[in-house]
């Protein structure tokens, strides 16, 4: 109840300060911290028109950021997944890489994670193997970005593994998913959560396997 108050007390003030506000930056901020308000009321729609007049403003001045929008359209595509709209979620995922991509603009590791965003929604669709195509484009931003015992390529193994195991490639599934845990025992502590995560994972896999 506290939580909630908090946020329509942000709502109150961010619309008091667009009554005043008049450069398009401030603005564009304002809509998208009201977006983010509703967001987090479970405003969905409301959130959905903020989001869209901040990206209005964004693209009509010339020093617009295209990682900034790149980022309005992960948060829209957040919005269509929380609402089970799986594939308005892939399109502004897409248009979130595409942002990142715009020359000048290359944001490599946010494009990483857009694209496991997206091999998530493929997997839980079934098309498993576009899924495992989206997770290799994200894995081999990954291994150029970061040292071989990184989190992050430990989450994209375990993504990897997941959708394996879907496929009903157990032996495939606990290779990768013990990659994800060989990196995560180095990396992380033991109760980390995506450690205890991918330890659990491994169990399954080699439960299921061996049944």
């Amino acid at each position: 109840m506290h939580q909630l108050a908090a946020w329509r007390k942000s709502e109150y003030f961010y619309l008091m300060a667009l009554e005043t506000e008049t450069t398009w930056q401030r603005r564009s901020v304002l809509f998208n911290n009201l977006a983010l308000t509703k967001g987090e009321l479970g405003q969905y729609r409301e959130a959905l028109a903020y989001y869209h007049k901040s990206l209005e403003l964004k693209g009509t001045e010339e020093s617009d950021s295209s990682t900034d929008r790149a980022t309005t359209y992960n948060n829209i595509a957040t919005l269509y997944y929380k609402q089970k709209k799986m594939d308005r979620a892939i399109e502004y995922f897409q248009k979130a890489i595409e942002a990142c991509n715009a020359q000048g603009n290359n944001n490599e590791e946010l494009v990483a994670t857009l694209h496991v965003n997206i091999a998530t929604i493929l997997d839980d669709q079934g098309k498993y193997e576009e899924a495992l195509e989206k997770c290799e484009e994200s894995l081999k931003i990954r291994i150029k970005l970061f040292p071989a015992i990184h989190p992050s390529l430990a989450s994209t193994y375990g993504t990897i593994a997941n959708t394996m195991h879907h496929m009903g490639s157990y032996a495939k599934a606990i290779e990768y998913a013990q990659k994800a845990l060989d990196i995560d025992r180095q990396a992380l502590p033991p109760d980390h959560p995506q450690t205890l995560l991918h330890m659990n994972n491994l169990e399954v896999f080699k439960q299921q396997q061996s049944d």
